[in-house]
This record gives structure tokens, sequence and C-alpha cells, in this order.
């Protein structure tokens, strides 16, 4: 019933959380079967839900301790969007007594430098994501960007050269260093596919409720500000234009990457943009092991004659990573997998390099 991961096809799911009304929840977690969990995805609606959680609690499988000692009751079911809270109700628990410090007044510590730390990045991250700073989030891959050195030879009038002597010609040319500037190609032409499946409206992950078709869109948004020749194009049962990035809504039942690809070719981009959340190919009628070798196929042939692949992958899903998978030998698709905001550092060094 519940799952720590969303399933592969493409269809809503609910992102389930317990909570605890008073002092129950201290000291104590939910366990069903014997197994901790506190968050899940499922696919029941409220009313549905609360009939099961109120059954595995008569049949003494959702208990909150391991032991099956204590069974909780169930207050309240509600359902904000798409996360479903659970409230429920356990025999008190007596808070433990802590000791307060003394405070003592002294000399005012002088700032100190600090490093930055993966942790602070990724909160940043999280907060511009929530609030649509993408211009902000652009600033900050600046510095992320790799940097390379430009040359330059110095001009030579040629009159202290003899008219035979290379040597002395070679001697008088000077090699010298303009500086360090960001490595951007910005005129390439860049194509950007942004899956539309159904499955992009669920969350992100357990513990990040943005929708990922949220993180997609935000995506979209900073790769249109940093590649001024680009387009945007939708993927789902087939290959679809769009004028805007906000008005791409998850809202196809299957994905259909080979199909876009096969179209996408003729627009001969240069660089390549897959944003997605599953498998390549998925459709309840078809058999798709074929289609999605064939898809990955596609992406490979891109690369290796020229094209700069990046496949964002969205939340974690078994077979999107064994099919893209395939691709990690290929030196010119680069691959971010996003499970969580935790990867957020990683991608942002990866998507600095592919830039």
């Amino acid at each position: 019933m519940f799952s720590r991961r969303p399933t592969s096809e493409d269809r809503r799911v609910y992102l389930a959380r317990f909570d605890f009304e008073g002092d129950a929840h201290i000291g104590r977690g939910i366990y069903i079967d014997g197994a901790y969990t506190s968050r899940g995805f499922v696919s029941e609606d409220e009313e549905s839900l609360r009939h099961r959680l109120e059954g595995l609690i008569e049949e003494g499988r959702l208990t909150l301790d391991a032991e099956g000692a204590h069974k909780p009751t169930i207050a309240s079911v509600e359902r904000r969007g798409d996360v479903i809270t659970v409230k429920l109700r356990g025999p008190p628990v007596e808070r433990p007594r802590r000791r307060l410090l003394r405070f003592r007044l002294g000399r005012r510590r002088r700032q100190q430098m600090h490093p930055v730390l993966d942790y602070d990045i990724a909160r940043r991250v999280r907060d511009m994501l929530e609030k649509d700073q993408f211009y902000d989030f652009v600033e900050l891959l600046e510095s992320f960007t790799p940097l390379i050195e430009e040359r330059e030879v110095t001009p030579f009038d040629g009159r202290t050269v003899h008219p035979v002597s290379t040597r002395t010609l070679l001697s008088e040319l000077t090699v010298y260093s303009k500086g360090l500037v960001p490595r951007h190609k910005r005129e390439a032409r860049t194509l950007t596919l942004l899956d539309r499946s159904v499955s992009m409206a669920n969350a992100w992950s357990l513990w990040e409720e943005h929708p990922k078709i949220k993180v997609a869109r935000f995506l979209a948004n900073v790769v249109d500000a940093v590649q001024l020749n680009s387009a945007l194009y939708s993927f789902g049962s087939g290959l679809r234009p769009e004028e805007s990035i906000e008005a791409v809504e998850p809202e196809d039942e299957e994905t259909r990457l080979d199909l876009a690809l096969g179209e996408a070719a003729l627009l001969e981009p240069e660089r390549l943009v897959v944003i997605t959340d599953g498998m390549p190919v998925y459709s309840p009628g078809l058999d798709t092991e074929e289609l999605c070798d064939s898809a990955m196929g596609m992406l490979d042939a891109m690369g290796r004659s020229g094209v700069r692949v990046l496949a964002v992958l969205l939340g974690y899903d078994y077979d999107m990573v064994r099919f893209y998978q395939r691709l990690e030998r290929n030196p010119s698709v680069t691959l971010i997998e996003l499970a969580a905001s935790s990867d957020v550092v990683e991608m942002m060094h990866k998507l600095a390099d592919w830039l």
C-alpha cells in the first residue's frame, strides 16, 4: 500500500505523511508490519486511505512501536493538494526534563569566515525553487562555471627580423595571457524537451513536496536564460512546440520519447536538453522494452554525432535509471539524477560543465 518511490506508470499518486496530536510522538514512530515509516506514496484518496489504516490498526499491523504493544487511533485524515496528512493519537508520553545552561556574559566574538557547505547551497537552491527565482539561480551557477585562460600573441612589426632567419621571428613573438573568462557557448542551437506526462504532477520525493513539473519548469527557465538561441518543446504522446514554459501541464497518460527524438533530430540542434521523470517510453498497450532501447540508441547516436545532450532525471525510478545509465560512457551525454534536493550540488557542477 505504501511505497517509498512513485510508480513507473504515468498515473497520479499522493504523498501520505503521519503526524501526531499532543505529545504522543515523543520517542515513538509509526511501524507497519514491523517496519518504520513516516511518509509514503499512495494511490487512494483520503477516505479510502482512512478505511485501509483503520483495518491495519485493528489487525495490529500499524503500531507505535516495533513490538506492537501500542496502537494509535486516527484523529483526522485531510488532503491539501497532493499531500494527505494523517493525524494519530497515542498514549501520552512524559517529556524529558532538560537542564538549562547558565548564560555568561563575556566578550563579543568577532565574526569569522567559514566555508560554504553543500547543505547551505542546497538550502539556497530550495528557496530559489520555492520563490521561482531562476535568475538568482543563474547567478549562483556562474560561480560553478569552469574558467578557461585566453591567450594572445604580441603584434610584431618585423623590422628586426632577418629575412632568412625563422629563429629570430619566433623569438620576437611573445604569448601572453588575457585572463580567465567563463566558458559558455551561448550561440548554440539548443532544444529543450520537457516531459508532460501525468506522473510529472506527483511529488518530487518523499521529503520534497514540490511537484516534479515545478522543478522541470524551473530548470527549463534556467536553460532558456543561459542559452539565448533556444526552443522549447514538450513530449508525451507526441512532440508539441510550446510558446511558454508555464503553459506546459502534465496531462498525457503515456510517454513517447522515441517519437519526440525522431522529430527533434529534424531540427538539427547543437545542444539537446531532456527533462523527464520515468521510462523513455511508457504506454499501457505497447511492449515498451524495445522502444526504450530505440530511444536510448537515438540519444547515443545524437551524442556521438556532435550534439551535446543533457538528460535531467527527476525523482528516482529503477526502470528510468536502468535505461539512461547506458549513456554514461558517451562523452557527449551528461546525466543529472535529481532524486531529491540533496543532489543539487552535483547538479550545479554537471550543469555548469555542460554549459
